[in-house]
């Protein structure tokens, strides 16, 4: 389950006027910061004004600003983030900054790691009648990998083309549907297009995506991120490509004699074919 405060603001975030927008995203992305500094100082960092800071509380429900910040308190105050990397490389050592790079994002990607979410996302793909996976532009490689993954676990899993949707495939998405979107910058229209439609729907929607906020990520009923709080504009398929790889594990485990039954009939055509070299 997604943590209430960011689901609060998820519901409401459409509606907000754009000076709100802007706070409720500071506070998404600067989580400890949000739960200790004042609304003065808080309008000053996102800059708008102090009022528009506790607007933004009374219309996500709270009394005040104070009000919301022991929400956020009692949901977001972590404890120490991860330890600096240590060891600096050469400006012109390419391959080791992208080294650096994925280590940063592996070091968020666990330090905001919610199980709970991993769990809810393969309980999701699992009891769908049937799965729907999208991922355009740069994001379809990490789409692709995962529709590759669970059609190991289980039947009636689709995939939508690298280059859009098309009416033929989308018409089929129903109530009983389960819809993953893979979205990260830069973020396809075609991803916001099939959230909306899959909610149009009423399937059920996991987004992957670098920030809860992402125009895919705030419209999901279950948003995993890999990338918050990320500094730069660096993004990695790889830390994409883990959480995905988690859930299809978490997946396996709990399901483990139903995917049993599939991988064995898999294995046998495999046999019958002659597939693989080894």
């Amino acid at each position: 389950m997604e943590e209430p405060i960011l689901q609060t603001i998820k519901t409401y975030y459409p509606s907000l006027s754009q000076g709100q927008k802007k706070v409720a995203s500071y506070l998404i992305e600067h989580k400890e910061e949000g739960a200790i500094i004042t609304a003065s100082q808080l309008g000053r960092n996102v800059g708008v004004s102090e009022t528009t800071v506790i607007r933004l509380a009374n219309v996500l429900g709270f009394r005040g600003y104070s009000h919301m910040q022991e929400a956020i308190r009692s949901n977001w105050l972590q404890s120490s983030q991860s330890s600096t990397m240590s060891g600096q490389v050469k400006e012109e050592d390419r391959f080791y900054q992208v080294a650096e790079q994925e280590k940063k994002v592996f070091a968020h990607m666990m330090d905001q790691l919610n199980p709970e979410e991993i769990r809810e996302a393969a309980e999701v793909m699992m009891k769908a009648d049937r799965v729907f996976i999208g991922g355009f532009g740069g994001s379809y490689a990490a789409g692709y990998w995962f529709y590759y993954a669970l059609r190991q676990l289980r039947d009636r899993v689709s995939l939508f083309s690298a280059e859009g949707l098309l009416p033929e495939e989308m018409v089929d998405i129903d109530e009983l549907s389960a819809v993953v979107i893979f979205s990260f910058p830069r973020y396809r229209k075609e991803g916001k297009e099939l959230s909306d439609a899959a909610r149009k729907a009423g399937a059920s929607i996991v987004a992957f995506a670098d920030k809860p906020l992402s125009p895919v990520g705030r419209e999901a009923d279950v948003t995993i991120t890999t990338e918050e709080r990320m500094e730069t504009d660096y993004h990695s398929i790889a830390g994409a490509v883990s959480v995905s790889e988690m859930v299809i594990q978490t997946a396996a485990d709990k399901y483990s004699e139903q995917v049993k039954a599939r991988q064995q009939k898999i294995e046998l055509m495999y046999a019958e074919r002659g597939m693989f070299l080894e």
